[in-house]
């Protein structure tokens, strides 16, 4: 997770809005706050040039005889510009799978899944955590998204930026920086979704973070979509907590005038119950698309439908005096969108829209291995949910799968 000046106001610490309220500490926490710990940036080598092969031109036919010369020499062809390249990730942030130069060939006019446009919406909420910085500004720029704005609430902690060109416009979202908190804390609180311009019930501190800024992040939107030849496509994205935001703040959109040819999500949690998700996925008109990787905790928060059964019977000490079943039935939670999990062999499978069973199975796998109860200990005890849950984690995964799709 990298370290900005707001990583101890992440998300789910922000106590303006109270996104959880606090259970009992858990001694593992101080193992997987070391796990979660800063990266050290380290710097990439400079960008190389990217040259482009001409070919010399052929010579011109000699004139037949008797034809006079013209006095006007044939203007060579027009050389075709060399497709922008950039880096995977931000250029002074270091990733295991290594910072690699690619070519940048989004495509916004398709329609429906594409693995392609799925890795550089990665790529994209990427470079939300650095949303602020004049680089990140440039690099977009480079690659045809000339205008640019950013948003940083401070009282919130929302960040995001909204990125326009002749073709499309991006809205993303930052993950949190902390996820101590959404292991320590299973309380998840709701709230009628039609005062913030949803429909059912949405997580009240998701609502609450995103209402201050959504009318200046619409008319941002809004701004770079005007004075082209046809509306630009609107994609959304984000990680983790920037995921559950960007599923809220596209749902308000496509209801409010803002039409979204596609949401990616990765790593993101529920954000409503299940008329939400049920409305969410219709008025996307079913283009959204949410990632998994393996058995991150994250996207199975909160445990919902079965799942809540196998949550809540876990642990004598943590959830069952606190009746978390119940409770958890009762708030309703689910996911909209259609499922891409990767497995532990880093294969990406699509499964069922709308579908739950998967955290079934993941609750219940823990519920088989958890001792005495004490299944937070099982959670945070070593640093590989931290890794699983990363968003360098995410952009290598997204990035193997979308090189091994091309053609070779």
């Amino acid at each position: 997770m990298r370290g900005t000046a707001r990583a101890a106001r992440g998300y789910l610490a922000v106590p303006r809005f109270q996104l959880w309220a606090p259970l009992a500490p858990v001694a593992a926490f101080a193992a997987f706050a070391a796990a979660c710990g800063d990266a050290v940036p380290v710097a990439a080598p400079p960008p190389s040039e990217t040259h482009v092969a001409q070919t010399p031109a052929a010579p011109e036919p000699p004139a037949a005889p008797g034809t006079p010369a013209s006095s006007t020499p044939t203007p060579p062809p027009a050389e075709t510009p060399a497709p922008p390249v950039v880096w995977s990730a931000p250029i002074a942030v270091d990733i295991p799978c290594g910072n690699i130069r690619l070519v940048f060939d989004f495509a916004p006019a398709l329609t429906g899944y594409s693995l392609s446009n799925a890795f550089w919406m990665m790529w994209a909420a990427m470079r939300s955590f650095d949303s602020e910085k004049e680089a990140t500004r440039e690099e977009l720029a480079s690659v045809g998204f000339a205008n640019y704005a950013a948003f940083d609430d401070t009282a919130t902690s929302l960040q995001a930026y909204v990125a326009g060109s002749d073709t499309a416009v991006i809205l993303a979202f930052r993950g949190s920086t902390d996820l101590r908190d959404w292991i320590g804390n299973f309380d998840f609180p709701e709230r009628d979704g039609a005062g913030v311009g949803q429909v059912g019930r949405v997580h009240e501190g998701f609502a609450n973070a995103m209402e201050p800024s959504f009318a200046a992040i619409a008319s941002a939107i809004e701004r770079f979509s005007q004075g082209k030849k046809e509306r630009p496509a609107l994609y959304v994205t984000g990680h983790s907590l920037g995921g559950a935001m960007a599923t809220l703040a596209a749902a308000r959109l496509q209801h409010t005038g803002h039409p979204v040819r596609a949401l990616y999500t990765f790593a993101a949690p529920r954000s409503g119950d299940t008329v939400f998700a049920n409305d969410a996925w219709a008025a996307l008109d079913h283009q959204h698309f949410r990632f998994v990787n393996e058995k991150d905790l994250v996207p199975r928060l909160p445990p919902s439908g079965k799942a809540a059964a196998a949550a809540g019977a876990l642990g004598q000490i943590e959830f069952a005096q606190k009746g978390l079943e119940t409770l958890l039935r009762k708030m309703d939670y689910a996911h909209s969108g259609a499922l891409y999990k990767f497995d532990t062999a880093s294969h990406l499978t699509a499964l069922p829209p709308m579908n739950e069973d998967d955290d079934v199975a993941y609750w219940g796998e823990l519920a088989a291995h958890s001792a005495n109860g004490q299944i937070l200990n099982l959670i945070t005890d070593n640093a590989e949910q931290a890794t699983r849950h990363s968003e360098k984690t995410y952009l290598c995964k997204m990035r193997d799968a979308y090189l091994s799709a091309k053609p070779h």
